[in-house]
């Protein structure tokens, strides 16, 4: 079912028990045999990228601003699918100011709004995050649970360019795992 219209606050939710990082062996230290200082440095990137997406859910979650753009590179551009399926012209917002719009869109559209992420993918520059997105109506008060996905592109393991996507498929194809 699309999301509607009638719906206004947001609070994220990732489900950090069932997150998969794609790529084996984040968090190694240097004194694993068999990896070198420099595998050791990429693979603490990776997984630092993984925990700033992270951190901007739970950010959102809290309602608080100022953290989500800690996260956020000061060029961020943000193509959101739920502001899409509301009827917004785009569903593009650009930079700290279009991050700030972002949130006053979903926090007039919905009183809640949950996400939780089964799996997070880790592509080096780029991260796929799939799971389910649960959304309540401000001014009707119905519940409707969708897929979620996104496909975030990275710069200095902040968000630069986020894809937000109702189909799991289309982010998968997007990031080039089409099955």
């Amino acid at each position: 079912m699309m999301l509607g219209r009638a719906f206004s606050h947001v609070a994220l939710r990732l489900n950090r028990h069932s997150t998969r990082m794609a790529g084996a062996g984040h968090g190694v230290s240097s004194s694993r045999r068999g990896t070198s200082r420099a595998t050791d440095t990429v693979r603490a990137m990776s997984q630092e990228s993984v925990e700033s997406f992270k951190r901007a859910v739970d950010a959102y979650e809290r309602r608080d601003l100022a953290a989500m753009k800690e996260e956020c590179d000061p060029e961020i551009e943000w193509h959101s699918a739920t502001t899409s399926a509301l009827g917004g012209a785009t569903g593009v917002y650009r930079g700290y100011a279009g991050i700030g719009e972002l949130f006053r869109d979903h926090y007039e559209a919905f009183t809640e709004i949950h996400f939780e992420f089964s799996e997070i993918r880790d592509l080096g520059d780029r991260l796929v995050a799939t799971g389910r997105i649960r959304v309540r109506g401000m001014n009707s008060g119905a519940e409707i649970e969708s897929p979620l996905s996104s496909l975030t592109e990275l710069r200095n393991d902040k968000a630069l360019r986020v894809w937000t996507y109702l189909d799991a498929t289309k982010a998968l194809e997007a990031a080039g795992l089409a099955e």
